[in-house]
């Protein structure tokens, strides 16, 4: 009976010799680690312990991709699932997917997890591209972020001058407060409008010293002038990233974090999964607390879709986390070599979207649906109510505290919460996931005003570590 690969082969020891060596060829020895190449592999072209490091015909300031996977690492902890774009037909799409043209004037842009920099040279020869702030940790793609640096032809003058390289995970807020402390964004000074009342201009550089720490308001022209800032994130495929998500959207509200300076725009290369929930329309199965939230800040759009990232396998790297929906999978025999069985990657994993990769975009709304007094309440109320996402609402407001159906009584037709605004009612036979984003903040707003609700509203979500990121 043959014996499949999942289960194992029998012993070594108990076949006798084994015809072949136990350790492949292309198998690094144990204890072998990735070689760490320097920026002057790359700029002397020199011979290395892995042979000529040949350039990459697209992009040449990156080793050829056959040296990938001995001088790349996905890293760890925070750091693991890294994946990023090496197809150029794609990574120009997303380029277009900014809409930089329709800036005005120039823009800055923020790359999270750029990865060994194929975005970030495209940006750099972006002509409506000023400056580039890439933020990334992983010590085997920095010398290649270096590289463009130091490439007077990509970065357009002396180096640093138009590209700023933060070593520091995005996850960790203050690689955010660093880029801000070293000025990063002083080249905007004079530029950017302020809020009025005597501040015809935000002063950045007062910023940058932290001497300013005031919370400015929606209703201003800083927020409601078209951007000159815009991030940009290929997020790991880990549920860290949602919560980076999550709460860079949520400073939306107390415009906090870059939001201090414009109305930031802000664009992710994510997984099928993060998108669809951010997305999903009221009904929807994947509609929840993160969607309510975020299409209560900001107008969010899908710039390319999941399909436009197929195949994994040539168009992200390393596209082993990631398995192409259409991919034969075989089990072998470990004794004769044959195939026992072949299906599709469908029949592996129910949740295919959580391999999927789209584009999507972020764009704050000038007039938010709920204020930053409101926020805790929108969290809350969501987060309790979508448990019982198939409930009436008047039967899931009773588990979320005693007499919180009352609340209701606020939101029926001609009372001053819906009197000029009808799209706000809320009768009690309402299905929780069925309630629109304005039904959601509108029930916020009575809720954040109930004497009897909950004192602590914010559930305590800390980073590995220990850490408890906070807002800038």
């Amino acid at each position: 009976m043959a014996t499949s690969t999942k289960q194992g082969g029998s012993s070594p020891s108990r076949r006798g010799k084994s015809k072949k060596s136990d350790t492949p060829a292309s198998r690094l020895p144990t204890g072998h680690k990735k070689r760490s190449y320097t920026l002057e592999d790359l700029v002397a072209d020199t011979t290395s312990d892995i042979g000529a490091l040949e350039r990459h015909e697209d992009f040449p300031h990156l080793p050829a991709q056959k040296h990938w996977k001995d001088v790349f690492s996905a890293g760890v902890g925070i750091s693991r699932n890294r994946t990023f774009i090496c197809d150029k037909e794609l990574a120009h799409r997303v380029i277009e997917g900014l809409n930089l043209d329709e800036a005005e004037g120039q823009v800055t842009i923020v790359e999270a997890y750029p990865g060994p920099g194929i975005l970030t040279r495209l940006l750099l020869e972006h002509p409506k591209v000023e400056k580039v702030i890439a933020m990334e940790d992983n010590t085997t793609y920095l010398p290649c972020i270096q590289a463009l640096q130091n490439d007077p032809t990509v970065a357009g003058g002396p180096p640093g001058s138009k590209l700023l390289i933060e070593g520091t995970n995005p996850y960790r807020w203050e690689a955010h407060t660093n880029v801000i402390l070293r000025g990063a964004f002083d080249h905007l000074q004079g530029k950017l409008p302020g809020d009025g009342n005597g501040e015809e201009t935000i002063d950045v550089k007062a910023i940058s010293q932290g001497k300013v720490s005031r919370l400015r308001k929606h209703d201003t022209e800083s927020w409601t002038a078209k951007s000159q800032i815009i991030f940009l994130a290929q997020l790991p495929n880990i549920v860290y990233s949602e919560q980076l998500f999550a709460q860079l959207c949520h400073a939306i509200a107390h415009r906090q974090w870059y939001y201090q300076f414009t109305r930031v725009k802000m664009a992710f290369v994510c997984s099928e999964a993060l998108a669809n929930r951010a997305l999903a329309e009221p009904g929807n199965r994947a509609r929840a607390k993160l969607g309510v939230i975020v299409q209560s800040l900001a107008d969010v759009t899908k710039a390319l879709p999941a399909s436009e990232f197929l195949p994994h396998s040539q168009k992200i790297y390393p596209s082993t986390a990631l398995r192409d929906p259409e991919l034969i999978q075989r089990e072998i025999d470990s004794n004769q070599g044959k195939v026992l069985a072949a299906y599709k990657t469908s029949r592996l994993a129910a949740n295919l979207s959580k391999r999927g990769t789209s584009l999507i975009i972020v764009d704050p709304k000038i007039k938010p649906l709920v204020g930053h007094g409101e926020l805790d309440a929108l969290e809350f109320i969501t987060r309790n109510l979508f448990v019982l996402r198939n409930q009436t609402v008047e039967h899931a407001l009773k588990h979320v505290a005693p007499g919180a159906e009352n609340l209701l009584q606020h939101l029926k037709p001609d009372t001053e919460e819906t009197r000029d605004h009808p799209e706000r009612i809320i009768l009690p036979d309402y299905i929780v996931m069925h309630l629109t984003n304005e039904q959601w903040a509108a029930l916020a707003r009575v809720f954040d005003c109930w004497p009897f609700r909950p004192q602590i509203l914010i559930e305590d979500q800390r980073a590995p570590g220990g850490e408890l990121p906070g807002l800038l």
